[in-house]
């Protein structure tokens, strides 16, 4: 939590200080950063709150019926407009059945993983988001990169809570290690269930499974 607030204090302190003359473009800048530091302090006091929820069994998912298509697209209509480093496919076919689900802890769900992909498959790496059911009982929803993955090793441990992993791309900040628990902690209160493994296009793939919405009888 110090890191963005000594990165908002240094940026404010420049604009305030009387003795600095910025140039116009310096001051967009550190106004840029402020802006971008409190979002991602923001997104950290999120995760905690919902991380506390979680383990304290405040976590009460409103059940309904959802096609799955009203989560996955807009979800990655978001993405795509806030990323231009990442081509973010989405495969999801014309016949799935829906889902019973808590339709925003889904979104929060499906939100995190393609923010975990975004950041750790590095520039330019594709992100795919899929869709499949999984006999008549479970639909699963997929989300996986082409980067460099994770080691075989650290996959029991991908979904413990406080457990940041080694950057795989210079530069990259370790995380807080709250994204993917959560993803977990929201996906079993919904009666869903999470797992991971290496994808097929060459990085992580992170399936979540959540109960599908009985068939209607046609008569």
């Amino acid at each position: 939590l110090r890191t963005p607030l000594s990165t908002i204090r240094a940026a404010a302190g420049n604009l305030a200080d009387p003795a600095l003359d910025l140039h116009p473009q310096e001051r967009r800048a550190a106004a840029r950063a402020i802006d971008a530091e409190a979002e991602r302090l923001n997104r950290m006091v999120g995760n905690l709150l919902d991380m506390s929820r979680i383990q304290g069994g405040a976590l009460v998912p409103d059940i309904e019926v959802i096609p799955l298509d009203e989560i996955l697209r807009p979800a990655v209509e978001r993405a795509r407009a806030s990323t231009g480093d990442h081509r973010i496919d989405l495969d999801l076919p014309d016949d799935m059945p829906n889902l019973r689900a808590d339709a925003a802890l889904l979104d929060r769900v499906v939100s995190n993983l393609i923010e975990n992909a975004v950041n750790h498959a590095g520039p330019g790496a594709p992100i795919r988001v899929s869709g499949e059911a999984r006999g008549d009982d479970a639909v699963a929803i997929v989300v996986e990169d082409g980067g460099p993955g994770v080691p075989s090793q650290a996959l029991p441990g991908l979904f413990d809570r406080f457990r940041p992993g080694t950057p795989t791309i210079e530069g990259q900040r370790r995380g807080f290690g709250l994204g993917l628990a959560i993803v977990e902690g929201f996906a079993r209160a919904m009666g869903g269930a999470v797992s991971a493994e290496p994808s097929s296009l060459g990085g992580l793939a992170v399936t979540v499974a959540v109960p599908a919405a009985p068939m209607a009888d046609p008569d």
